[in-house]
This record gives C-alpha cells, sequence and structure tokens, in this order.
C-alpha cells in the first residue's frame, strides 16, 4: 500500500480531529491524542498513536491479526520468520507490548536498514527517507 500522499492520509481520534498521514505516524509526530493538535509540528512518543495506527494498518491490509499483518507487509519479503512471532497485549488490537523474534530475523532487518530500506530481490521496501 501507499505510504504518502492523499491516499495515505486517515482520520484518527475526535471525529472531525486533523487529518493525519502514515509518514506523521512513523516520525511520531501525529500527536495523536494531545490538545489542540498540529500533525507533523513536534515529534514526540506515543504508544496510543503508535496502537492506533497499526490498528489502522491491520485493517487496511484485511489481516485477522497483527502477526498476519506482519507476515503479510514484512517477513514475507525477508524470506519468511525463523520462528513464531510472539505478540504480547492485553487491548484489542494486539500490538501494546511489542512484539519477540528471533535473533536470525532481528538480523534481517538490520541488514534491511543498513541497506537503507532496500532488499533484494524484492527492492525498495521502506522508503529511503525513513532510515536514513
Amino acid at each position: 500500500f501507499n505510504v504518502s500522499g492523499k491516499a495515505a492520509s486517515f482520520r484518527a481520534g475526535n471525529v472531525g480531529g486533523p487529518e493525519r498521514t502514515h509518514v506523521h505516524f512513523a516520525n511520531m509526530t501525529s500527536e495523536f491524542g494531545f490538545p489542540d493538535p498540529l500533525p507533523g509540528k513536534q515529534c514526540a512518543y506515543n504508544s496510543a498513536a503508535t496502537d492506533a495506527w497499526a490498528a489502522y494498518l491491520q485493517r487496511l491490509c484485511c489481516a485477522q491479526t497483527p502477526t498476519e499483518m506482519l507476515d503479510m507487509l514484512l517477513f514475507k519479503e525477508l524470506g519468511g520468520r525463523q520462528d513464531a512471532l510472539c505478540m504480547a497485549s492485553p487491548f484489542p488490537s494486539g500490538f501494546q507490548g511489542g512484539f519477540m523474534i528471533s535473533a536470525r530475523d532481528v538480523a534481517r532487518l538490520g541488514v534491511l536498514l543498513l541497506a537503507q530500506g532496500r532488499w533484494e530481490p524484492g527492492g525498495q521496501l521502506l522508503p529511503y527517507g525513513w532510515v536514513v
């Protein structure tokens, strides 16, 4: 799916609230849950924003679970996972709390980041600007 442009915008939070993009959430500038938000203006770590974005992405790609979504969007392109992906969460979206993967899979993610988001034979998996 496209992570930039108008198609990547969505509303999260209060009805009629500001429009946010995937880039706002990825760069931690969504200001989700802030009073009088101005998305894109300041960077602030925000677990609620990350959880809301992840739940939105899961619905967008029609995944039944967070694990299925990560497999579809990332690990399928990286050659699969070595071990089971463990998601630990008391929340409905399944994202709060993080996930555990094998050392080999962490190494694959490290190689992806060192290659500035490019993975062969899959090509550019992450936008260049996100990892530079």
